[in-house]
């Protein structure tokens, strides 16, 4: 519920794409771009609901008394993540959320993310993908590409099973 409410409906991508990328954007709920294959896109299943964050997070035990707290690491290599992650943190005030940006030079955001997976969100780009499958093995865990720390040996089975598949499904 928290993951819905912060980074599904608490996001508002209409305003990110058009403030931080001055309207050269579009707004998209997904890891991988339009037309790259297998993007998948979820923009309908997580609209800007600001009032259904709030409750979500209120379900939760998290109120004005009691806010979500977190942090946004953001690397010092591109101006516009720094844009994109102080809307973000407007926009986390708007739903009751604190955020505070941590901003970090790249060897050491690298770090953080991708070897100690010691971070709470994270603003960047994924805009060098070609396709979806370079970024499947981050699911296996212990691997060089474990980006993101997930231990989870059914999710790693069905990205292995997705890989051997010679047909679009």
């Amino acid at each position: 519920r928290a993951r819905r409410a912060v980074g599904g409906y608490g996001i508002n991508r209409v305003e990110i794409a058009k403030v931080a990328f001055q309207g050269r954007a579009t707004p998209l709920v997904s890891v991988m771009p339009p037309g790259v294959p297998d993007a998948i896109d979820l923009n309908e299943m997580y609209p800007y609901r600001p009032d259904e964050a709030k409750r979500l997070l209120k379900e939760l035990g998290f109120d004005e008394k009691n806010p979500l707290r977190f942090s946004i690491l953001i690397g010092n290599q591109d101006a516009t993540m720094s844009d994109v992650a102080a809307l973000i943190k407007s926009q986390m005030a708007k739903i009751g959320v604190e955020a505070k940006l941590l901003l970090l030079d790249e060897t050491a955001r690298v770090d953080r993310v991708l070897v100690k997976h010691d971070f709470d969100m994270h603003v960047g780009s994924f805009g060098t993908l070609r396709d979806i499958n370079q970024r499947s093995v981050s699911f296996f865990k212990g691997h060089q590409s474990d980006y993101v720390g997930i231990d989870d040996p059914k999710l790693e089975e069905m990205v292995r099973q997705w890989r051997r598949t010679l047909e679009e499904s």
